[in-house]
């Protein structure tokens, strides 16, 4: 009995319990103020409509583009709506910039769930951008959680500050 145990539990201590990939934290791979006022700068456009759908679906209609938008999200009436993008190797930071305060759920890397901390406003614009959120991540589908919100659509960027030039 006291092999058997040895057995199975050798593995552990040799290979460690799996865990799901950590997100890089590279201070380098975004420019949260120059973020802030291209968000600012884009927040008189509409933006690209898109649809947000019910789940966790990659779906055309719902998908962004980091550094593409803005994007005008028409949501789900009395449900939860659910947007995503993809986020590749180089994609270790971006700052996501909403209208409407109080309104992201949660964020999802394919089905697991990530805590947010406390949104804050854009200090450059925050009657135009009241929440905003640096989210760290690695490659991957990410989707956004936006609530049951009073209004029917919501403005939305993922920006990282950098340009294509840099």
């Amino acid at each position: 009995m006291t092999r058997t145990c040895l057995l199975l539990i050798a593995p552990i201590f040799l290979f460690g319990c799996p865990s799901e990939p950590a997100p890089v934290d590279d201070d380098d791979t975004v420019d949260e103020e120059q973020a802030q006022q291209t968000a600012c700068d884009l927040a008189a456009e509409t933006g690209t409509p898109i649809t947000a759908v019910t789940g966790l679906e990659p779906t055309p209609s719902a998908a962004m583009v980091i550094d593409e938008g803005p994007y005008l999200v028409d949501l789900i009436d009395g449900d939860h709506s659910f947007v995503h993008f993809e986020a590749g190797a180089d994609d270790n930071e971006v700052v996501l910039f909403m209208s409407a305060a109080d309104a992201l759920e949660n964020v999802w890397e394919t089905d697991h769930i990530h805590t947010q901390g406390n949104p804050v406003p854009n200090p450059d614009c925050p009657d135009l951008i009241p929440e905003q959120h640096t989210l760290e991540l690695h490659a991957g589908t990410w989707y956004l959680e936006i609530g049951v919100l009073s209004v029917d659509e919501v403005w939305l960027h993922l920006g990282t500050g950098t340009t294509e030039d840099e």
